[in-house]
């Protein structure tokens, strides 16, 4: 009778040991970025019980001399595909702060019953901050904006800061003090001193007030919007600014072109408070770090609230993300890219798109 017992335990163990190396070697060949991969690392514990128990059932078996019968390798066999179909779904998940913003959401609707409501319809390369002039990139201007143009780009994301006295203009953080003479985060340029002060000693500095402009102008040019605001109050205040200065300008119009890129669920909803944009990108960036089951929340909560596309680093982007973002009916844009090569494969395998400081758009054609 005990022998029975401890061999129904062993058994048991065996059916867990498993699962849980199961459940490693499937993230092991499924999902392609490293984050993802170390997600699933406690797993591999599944991998040593199992040698372990492989050990103890052997020594078991020899030392009640327990012949392996027929009966007992179909006992085996049997436990081993239960423990393969069951376990992952037995698995206790812990959620992470992340996750339950995204859970509360994530069970409200089928999400092929949502329509998309964006009218962007996309572009195949978006130019990075702009685009690169003259081999210099992170560096948007007047310049840059019009060489991007005629380069064929017709998305341009722009990276938007204040001014010390809060307007907004285009520039890629003040970290950087060689992009303006005597400009950088500890000197924090009035709008005057910014307008008057040379990108790289020889380019246009664009404000907010020039962008509208130049969107009048040409009219075909999206602006994909990278704010880099965490805080709701900082989100309120920058898309407040954003409206209240189109509106100043009498363009609230090309508002309609803007493609926001929105880093949490709360910030696409205080957006929507502020101004009826129609076109967001969920830019994975800032949370996300490549875990599958957080993808498959964001995928969800998007095509529920109307966000159509997904940005995310290149390292996190593979057929499985693809494939999810295809079930959701998401567009997803790979940065930042800038091999052809890389752009090609990015394409081919179903990305809408890549934010690039070098790729054209003729390139990928």
């Amino acid at each position: 009778m005990k022998k029975k017992i401890l061999f129904i335990l062993l058994t048991a163990v065996w059916m867990i040991c498993v699962g849980a190396m199961y459940l490693f070697l499937t993230s092991l060949f499924t999902w392609k970025s490293m984050s993802a991969l170390l997600n699933s690392i406690p797993f591999l514990s599944g991998g040593i019980l199992l040698l372990v128990f492989c050990l103890i059932f052997v020594y078991f078996c020899r030392k009640h001399k327990i012949l392996f019968t027929i009966s007992t390798v179909v006992v085996l066999i049997f436990s081993l595909i239960i423990s393969v179909f069951y376990f992952p779904f037995l698995v206790p998940h812990r959620l992470s702060d992340f996750e339950k913003q995204i859970e509360n959401q994530y069970f409200l609707s089928d999400a092929s019953q949502s329509e998309r409501l964006g009218t962007w319809k996309g572009e195949t390369v978006v130019a990075h901050s702009m685009g690169t002039i003259e081999g210099n990139s992170m560096a948007p201007s007047v310049e840059a904006f019009l060489e991007s143009y005629e380069k064929g780009y017709r998305a341009m994301e722009v990276d938007f800061v204040y001014t010390s006295d809060n307007f907004l203009v285009c520039r890629h953080l003040w970290e950087n003090p060689d992009l303006q003479e005597g400009i950088d985060s500890s000197h924090v340029p009035t709008l005057e001193q910014f307008k008057k002060t040379k990108i790289l000693g020889k380019y246009t500095p664009l404000t907010f007030s020039g962008l509208c402009d130049l969107l009048k102008e040409y009219p075909d040019v999206w602006i994909v919007t990278d704010t880099k605001d965490q805080s709701m109050e900082d989100v309120r205040k920058h898309f407040c600014s954003i409206v209240a200065q189109a509106q100043e300008n009498d363009a609230l119009d090309v508002l309609d072109r803007f493609v926001i890129q929105a880093y949490s669920t709360n910030m696409v909803d205080t957006i929507r408070e502020i101004y009826p944009f129609k076109n967001f990108i969920y830019a994975t960036y800032v949370y996300w770090n490549g875990n599958i089951v957080d993808f498959m929340k964001i995928s969800r909560w998007s095509r529920n609230h109307n966000v159509d596309a997904i940005s995310m680093w290149d390292i996190y982007y593979c057929p499985m993300i693809q494939y999810i973002a295809d079930q959701f009916g998401l567009d997803i844009y790979v940065h930042t890219v800038n091999s052809i090569q890389k752009g090609k494969e990015y394409i081919n395998m179903g990305a809408k798109g890549i934010y690039s400081d070098l790729v054209l758009p003729s390139d990928i054609k």
